[in-house]
């Protein structure tokens, strides 16, 4: 999103049940809206989405019960990390500099301002016509062109009405304008005379000339429900080029494989069925990325007259419109967004109510995948009830909204997973995916690989597939990775799962301090019940390196710089100078630290590696595949043994 301006919170006053949400911080890439029934998930989005929504008046039903049912009040303001290029175009065709972020406010009645994040100061309104650039531009010109004796008592008159209308507006400006036009354009010449009515006219005019200029670099915010629209079985060219509103899904099924429904009549039949089986082709492998219900193919043929559409998924093919309503929601999905991110959605925020809703669970969790490449383009607010739409591994990104018991009708939102003053169970679909995540991390099979961070599993698994697909040892299907998230003596529990009939399994620890310790401690209590085995094979004095060494540095490198690009404002890549010598993350963490980027947190490039398998993009280097397959080897070797005994 290097055109758009990043938004970094949004704040709902006076909307629905919320008096006041306080100020929610938004993720730069996913943020996730938790509540019970009826305590506001759909109402903040709504009210997110009428923000971009330039043309609708507010809905007077949708004003707070407690707020003034007479004055125009705030109802939602934006906060929004500037870029560079915003703050030329600005600059050059204002005059006015932006600071690092701005508010953008709409109130009841349609209007916008614009203020200074960190100091509240108002740097423009519509209705307000506080435009300092205008004032003084109108000064100036007052100064050049009226020089004359005979004009010297209307023109410091004039601008003392101009200057005065700087501290005020309403009245005070129309009086600063009405005394120009009166007093000063009769006495010039044509021209300047006309460019000093185009000034006055500036002045009343209230289309807000700072956020015309923005409006180009302000994200829309769309909110979408919980419907999507479907693929139609077939649909004629001639109903597309009729009625395109209409077909738009198909529309967008043809955008997404490159081809253009109008002018499809014309081509040979040979040639569209050419196209036809590279459509389906291209259609099937992106879908089946994030379908987890099965093989499936999505058959695509360009008629001579017409489009046709069916699917293939377990051993049947049908119509679209026969599936059921959760595979027809998931390609409704995929193909609007998928598509319409490259085009009209591009950089928009995506307000997404309930999505997934009627996906099976282990879709939902797979679908959680799509959203995370989506929002490599866009940003994404979704609101959910669902347990398995919750992103155990990213719990940064829940926002979660709770009710007053003292008030009615009022919900706040807070962004901190904590216990709240509240009888709601706002937490519940974090707790119950927690509470699967264990229970299917310790029963999911009989084979395991016990790891000390929460984010091992992410790069373990990642590059388990990358080294199968390039012929390199990997970990068996059937080898669950299980996450204790901590070190020594914390481990010992989840350990124990792995002594006794029919679960057994090997511990992985990084060849760091903690690793050495949780070694001793798993061959204190356990002996060699339990094989441990260390990411480097090293000495007997920890090395410090953890998994993320055993990637190459260039690879790794690479993985934090396309993570971080779009995240940190000014982020200025980092290459293999920049960083000294000794475990990598260590070495990361000091250029942050020197950069004050802020906290360098590995998660981001594990997901990237994720991403990247995902979209079929970039894979490891020979050096980075070279070691995990040692790895393996390694871990499969301890793991057979363990098995046979």
């Amino acid at each position: 999103m290097a055109d758009y301006l990043k938004l970094v919170s949004a704040r709902v006053t006076n909307f629905a049940c919320f008096e006041d949400t306080g100020e929610v911080p938004i993720d730069p890439q996913v943020t996730v809206l938790l509540a019970e029934n009826e305590n506001g998930k759909s109402s903040f989005l709504r009210a997110l989405g009428w923000f971009s929504e330039v043309d609708r008046e507010f809905d007077t039903d949708d004003r707070w019960d407690g707020a003034d049912p007479n004055g125009a009040l705030d109802i939602v303001a934006l906060t929004f990390q500037t870029i560079p290029s915003a703050v030329s175009a600005l600059k050059e065709k204002t005059g006015i500099s932006l600071p690092k972020r701005i508010r953008v406010v709409r109130r009841t009645d349609g209007s916008y301002r614009v203020e200074d994040e960190a100091t509240g100061e108002e740097l423009s309104s519509v209705q307000g016509f506080a435009f300092k650039w205008q004032h003084e531009n109108l000064i100036d010109f007052l100064r050049r062109f009226t020089s004359e004796s005979d004009l010297s008592a209307e023109r410091e008159e004039a601008i003392r009405h101009v200057e005065a209308a700087r501290e005020a507006d309403g009245p005070t400006i129309e009086t600063a304008v009405s005394y120009v036009r009166s007093y000063v354009v009769p006495h010039l010449d044509e021209a300047p005379s006309a460019e000093l009515e185009e000034l006055c006219t500036g002045l009343e005019d209230p289309d807000d000339p700072l956020l015309r200029v923005l409006d180009d670099f302000l994200p829309t915010t769309i909110y979408f429900g919980e419907d999507v629209e479907e693929l139609n079985d077939v649909v004629t060219y001639i109903e597309v080029g009729s009625n395109p509103e209409r077909y738009q899904t198909m529309i967008n099924l043809a955008t997404l494989v490159g081809e253009d429904l109008d002018s499809m009549a014309s081509l040979s039949a040979h040639e569209r069925q050419r196209r036809s089986r590279t459509a389906s082709t291209t259609v099937t492998e992106g879908v089946s990325k994030y379908w987890a219900e099965g093989d499936i193919t999505v058959h695509i043929t360009f008629d001579e007259t017409q489009m046709v559409v069916s699917i293939t998924h377990k051993e049947r093919d049908q119509k679209p419109s026969r599936r059921s309503r959760g595979l027809r929601w998931f390609l409704g999905f995929y193909v609007n967004f998928s598509a319409r991110t490259k085009e009209d959605l591009t950089g928009a925020v995506l307000l997404l109510d309930e999505p997934g809703i009627f996906l099976h669970l282990r879709q939902q969790t797979k679908f959680l995948q799509l959203l995370d490449v989506l929002a490599r383009s866009n940003q994404i607010i979704y609101s959910t009830q669902l347990p398995k739409m919750v992103p155990v591994a990213k719990l940064h990104r829940l926002r979660f909204l709770v009710p007053d018991d003292e008030a009615v009708h009022t919900v706040t939102v807070k962004s901190k997973l904590q216990a709240f003053g509240s009888k709601a169970d706002v937490t519940q679909p974090v707790r119950a995916q927690l509470g699967m995540g264990i229970a299917e991390s310790i029963s999911l099979g009989n084979v395991n690989v016990v790891v000390e961070g929460l984010i091992d599993p992410y790069l373990l698994d990642t590059m388990s597939v990358f080294c199968r697909e390039a012929d390199k040892p990997s970990l068996a299907d059937d080898v669950t990775l299980f996450a204790t998230g901590g070190s020594g003596k914390k481990m010992l529990p989840h350990v124990a799962t792995l002594v006794g009939d029919p679960v057994k399994g090997v511990v992985l620890l990084d060849d760091d301090k903690a690793g050495h310790a949780a070694q001793r401690e798993i061959k204190k209590v356990f002996g060699d019940l339990v094989p441990t085995l260390r990411v480097v094979e090293g000495g007997s004095t920890p090395s410090g390196k953890e998994i993320e060494d055993i990637v190459s540095r260039t690879y790794y490198l690479e993985l934090t710089n396309a993570a971080y690009k779009g995240r940190v404002t000014g982020y200025v890549e980092i290459g293999e100078n920049d960083v000294v010598d000794g475990p990598i993350v260590d070495a990361i963490e000091a250029v942050f630290k020197s950069r004050r980027y802020g906290t360098f947190q590995k998660v981001y490039p594990a997901r990237e590696l994720q991403v990247r398998l995902q979209i079929g993009e970039s894979g490891p280097d020979d050096e980075t595949l070279e070691n995990f397959g040692t790895l393996f080897e390694r871990v499969n070797t301890a793991l057979a043994a363990t098995v046979q005994a």
